[in-house]
């Protein structure tokens, strides 16, 4: 079994029994042909790329513009105990099968929709699924795309803040 589903099965599983997955730094791989191609690490999404859950509640609740299309590209136990209300399920971004489900989630959409990815697994720098999502959707053309700002995980920036969770 390759090191990226055994780090999603341990998320998995941990989300099961209700401890904060503890996400680790991808480790280099043995040779250049088992190297994914993934985009560099980075501490932070760049600032732009970047949406505070009070703002997205607020977005979310406005009867003005546009609503985001909010995406969940972690673990499905995460998302099953409590996500963003009115958010998809796409699965991990960091398997090919979540890629997969998350280019059909935004096929047809024009390009400029608004668009709100989350993981909410680990803290950013070692989450394994949004910055793939992140670039995955840009690599499609996509313009308007934010991710939420969660720098713990779900559980610590959104639902123990007492923001809106729907199960």
């Amino acid at each position: 079994m390759n090191r990226v589903r055994l780090a999603s099965l341990a998320l998995i599983a941990a989300s099961y029994v209700g401890v904060a997955p503890a996400c680790a730094k991808p480790t280099p791989p043995e040779s250049a042909a088992q190297a994914a191609p993934t985009a560099p690490l980075a501490s932070d999404p760049p600032p732009d790329k970047v949406i505070e859950p009070e703002e997205l509640v607020r977005t979310l609740g406005s009867d003005a513009g546009a609503k985001p299309l909010v995406l969940h590209v972690g673990p499905e136990a995460i998302f099953t105990r409590n996500h963003v209300p009115g958010a998809r399920y796409v699965g991990m971004a960091s398997a090919p099968e979540g890629l997969a489900a998350l280019q059909k989630a935004v096929q047809g959409l024009p390009h400029e929709a608004p668009i709100v990815i989350y993981c909410g697994c680990c803290p950013w720098e070692r989450c394994p699924n949004v910055r793939p999502a992140l670039h995955e959707l840009e690599r499609l053309g996509f313009t308007h795309v934010k991710v939420l700002d969660l720098p713990h995980n779900f559980q610590t920036d959104w639902a123990v803040k007492g923001l809106p969770v729907e199960k």
